[in-house]
């Protein structure tokens, strides 16, 4: 499988998933709802590549992936509400 470009990646997880109140759902996966890393986070494989929740929940709120490190304000790092995500 050839790897997928930043763009690209973007565009699919535009295309096939949806972010409502936190809670991310795909439609391409069915069983695809992630698991936690080794610190805590939850992780969400797209095409053979690992992204952390709370960027693709910033994506899909915002259009584009952050600029920086996201940091969760309440320290929850599985409460992917874009209220709780901060760029620092």
């Amino acid at each position: 499988m050839q790897k997928m470009n930043e763009e690209e990646y973007k565009a699919y997880i535009l295309k096939y998933f949806s972010y409502a109140d936190g809670i991310i759902t795909r439609s391409d996966r069915p069983d695809g709802n992630g698991s936690l890393d080794k610190d805590g986070y939850l992780i969400l494989k797209v095409k053979g590549r690992q992204f952390k929740a709370h960027r693709i929940a910033w994506l899909l709120y915002y259009g584009d992936f952050p600029k920086s490190e996201l940091d969760h304000i309440n320290r929850n790092r599985t409460d992917n509400r874009i209220e709780n995500l901060r760029e620092s």
